[in-house]
C-alpha cells in the first residue's frame, strides 16, 4: 500500500516536467482518484520516500542502481518503459515522455483499469483502496515501432480517438482526406479550410506525445512518364500542399486516385507495368518534397491497379512500401495456406515487393477496424459490424513481424459515436494489444473484458468465436453452424439482461442483444441465396 499517515498517495514529476510528463502525472492522479478515496498529490519534491515517481528518479535513491535503471532502460525500445518498487517508492520511467506516460497507463492496468473503446463511458475502473507497489519489476517494450490508426477529419469521436490510442498505447494518427483522387487541390483546400481543427488535433498529440502523418489519395489515374505538362501541375500542386503541412512531417502518403489507374501505351511507356510508371513518379515526387524537407519520404502504395510490384524500376532511397490488402479475403488470414486466394494472389505479391522494398522501412495499412469496408459490397448488408477476428488478426500480424516489418496501421473509418452505440467490438482493443505484443494470449483480457463490461465472464464464449464470415468464402455448413452457436449466445444473453439490475449492464446487454439478432439474420440471408 502507498500512501502517508495524511493518507496521501504522492505523484513525483522531474523538477522540469515536459507537457507529455505532466499530462501522464495527472492522468496518474485523475485515476487513482478515481479508484480510491487517497488524497493525491503532484510534487517536484525529489526525496519523498513514500512516492510514485513518473519520468524521474529520487535523488536519495543510491548510485549503482541508479546507473543500473538508466543502463536497462537504454536496452528498451523507444516507447518502451520500466515499473519497479523499491521500499516505498515506485518508478514509472520510460526511454522517452511517451514511454513515461504509457508506463503510467500500463501500471493503470495492473490495477484494473481499462479502456476498451474510444468515450469514458466505455472504461472501466475498480474500487480499491490499495495502491499496490510490492514485487513490481517490469521492463516492457512494444514488437511494433509504429502502432497507428487512419482516421477521417469528419468522425465524431475524434477527439475520443485521440485519448483513447495513448491509453492503449497506439503512438501514431494519420488523417485520411478522402475524395481528392479527381482533383487533387481538394486535399490542399480542405486542409486550408480545417486549419483550426489540424491545431487543435496536434495540439492533443503533443501533449499524448504521439505522431501525426496524413494520408491522402492526392494525384491522379494515369502517370505517363514523358507528359511534362502534367508532372510540372502535380509539382506545383504538391509544392502548394507542401507549405501547409506541419513542419515535423517528415513520412508522406500521398497517393495515386482511389480508382482504376489507367496504363500509358505512349511508345516510351507501353513496355512498362503500371507500377513501374508510378514508381517513376513517386520518385520524382520525392525529390520534390526533399527540396524542402532534405529527410522526408513517400510512400509507394501497394493497392489495387499498384498490387504487383515494379518490374523494371527501383525506388529510390526514401520511396518505403505501404502494403494495403483491401482484395484479400477476411474468412482466413493471409498467410493462411487454406485460403486459395490468399495464398495465389496476396501473400505472393507482398513477398515479392519486400524484395524490392526494405521490409525494415515498409509499412501495412490494414482494414481490421475499417467499418466502411463491412459496410459496401460483399458486405454491404452487414452495416459496417467489425467482424470477431481477433485470432486472424494476431496470424497476420505475427506473419508481418517475421517478414522484418515494424510499422502497422488500420483504417478505422466508420468508427464513430454512433458505431459504438450499435456494436460491441472487441476487436479494437485487441488490435491495440496485439501491436504492443503479437504473441499476447486473447483469450484472459476477453474474459476480463466480459466481466467488467457485462459482469458476467460466460459471454467471452460469443467473442472468442473467430467469424470467418467473408462471402468470398461462403462454406454453407460452417454458416449454420455460426446460426447454431449464435442462437445460442442469444438466449445466454436475454438470461443475463433477465437477471441483471443495473441500467448501465441492462443498456449493454440490450445493445448486444440487439446485435446478435441482426448478427444471425445476416447469416440466415447468405445461407437462403
Amino acid at each position: 500500500m502507498l500512501k502517508d499517515r495524511n493518507n496521501e498517495v504522492i505523484i513525483v514529476l522531474p523538477k522540469e516536467p515536459d507537457q507529455t510528463e505532466k499530462f501522464a502525472a495527472e492522468e496518474l492522479a485523475k485515476y487513482l482518484a478515481k479508484m480510491s478515496s487517497n488524497k493525491i498529490v503532484v510534487s517536484t519534491q525529489q526525496e519523498a520516500r513514500k512516492a510514485i515517481y513518473v519520468g524521474t528518479l529520487p535523488a536519495n535513491l543510491d548510485g549503482s542502481l541508479v546507473n543500473e535503471i538508466l543502463k536497462e532502460l537504454e536496452e528498451l525500445g523507444d516507447d518502451g518503459f520500466i515499473i519497479r518498487g523499491i521500499g516505498e517508492m515506485l518508478l514509472i520511467l520510460g526511454k522517452t515522455s511517451r514511454a513515461t506516460l504509457f508506463g503510467a497507463y500500463h501500471y493503470l492496468q495492473l490495477l484494473g483499469v481499462r479502456w476498451y473503446f474510444p468515450g469514458e463511458e466505455n472504461e472501466y475502473v475498480p474500487k480499491r483502496e490499495d495502491i499496490v507497489i510490492e514485487g513490481l519489476n517490469i521492463k516492457e517494450s512494444p514488437a511494433f515501432v509504429k502502432r497507428g490508426i487512419v482516421i477521417d477529419f469528419d468522425n465524431t469521436a475524434l477527439y475520443d480517438w485521440i485519448d483513447f490510442m495513448a491509453k492503449v498505447k497506439l503512438n501514431t494518427l494519420a488523417l485520411h482526406i478522402q475524395d481528392t483522387g479527381l482533383l487533387p487541390t481538394r486535399a490542399v483546400n480542405r486542409i486550408k479550410n480545417r486549419h483550426e481543427l489540424l491545431n487543435q488535433i496536434l495540439a492533443l498529440l503533443a501533449k499524448r506525445g504521439l505522431d501525426f502523418n496524413l494520408e491522402i489519395h492526392f494525384f491522379g489515374s494515369k502517370f505517363c512518364t514523358v507528359d511534362q505538362n502534367e508532372l510540372e501541375i502535380s509539382k506545383k500542386r504538391l509544392k502548394e500542399f507542401l507549405e501547409l503541412v506541419p513542419s515535423e512531417i517528415n513520412d508522406f502518403f500521398l497517393w495515386p486516385a482511389d480508382r482504376p489507374l489507367t496504363h500509358c501505351d505512349c511508345e516510351q511507356d507501353r513496355n512498362l507495368s503500371l507500377s513501374d510508371q508510378v514508381l517513376i513518379f513517386t520518385n520524382r515526387m520525392l525529390q520534390v518534397i526533399r527540396e524542402v524537407r532534405p529527410k522526408a519520404r513517400l510512400a509507394f502504395i501497394q493497392y489495387f491497379s499498384t498490387w504487383e510490384p515494379p518490374i523494371k524500376v527501383k525506388p529510390l532511397d526514401g520511396i518505403f512500401l505501404e502494403i494495403a490488402p483491401i482484395h484479400q479475403c477476411f474468412s482466413h488470414a493471409i498467410c493462411d495456406p487454406a485460403c486459395e486466394l490468399n495464398k495465389n494472389i496476396v501473400i505472393p505479391q507482398i513477398e515479392e515487393a519486400l524484395k524490392i522494398f526494405n521490409p525494415k522501412e515498409a509499412q501495412v495499412l490494414g482494414y481490421w477496424l475499417d467499418s466502411s469496408l463491412f459496410g459496401r459490397e460483399r458486405f454491404k448488408d452487414l452495416l459496417g459490424r467489425l467482424p470477431q477476428f481477433g485470432g486472424i488478426m494476431k496470424q497476420e500480424l505475427n506473419y508481418y513481424l517475421e517478414k522484418g516489418i515494424r510499422a502497422i496501421t488500420t483504417f478505422v473509418v466508420g468508427l464513430d459515436k454512433d458505431y459504438f452505440y450499435t456494436f460491441t467490438s472487441p476487436t479494437v482493443f485487441q488490435y491495440a494489444q496485439l501491436l504492443w505484443n503479437p504473441k499476447a494470449d486473447l483469450e484472459p483480457e476477453m474474459i476480463i473484458f466480459c466481466k467488467n463490461f457485462y459482469e458476467r465472464s460466460e459471454l467471452a464464449q460469443f467473442f472468442e468465436l473467430y467469424e470467418q464470415i467473408d462471402p468470398k468464402d461462403f462454406s454453407q455448413s460452417a454458416y449454420a453452424e455460426y446460426i447454431s452457436r449464435i442462437s445460442n449466445f442469444i438466449e445466454l444473453t436475454r438470461r443475463i439482461l433477465m437477471e441483471t439490475e443495473s441500467p448501465v449492464m441492462q443498456t449493454r446487454l440490450k445493445r448486444l442483444l440487439r446485435e446478435l439478432y441482426y448478427f444471425r439474420c445476416w447469416l440466415k440471408s447468405l445461407v437462403k441465396r
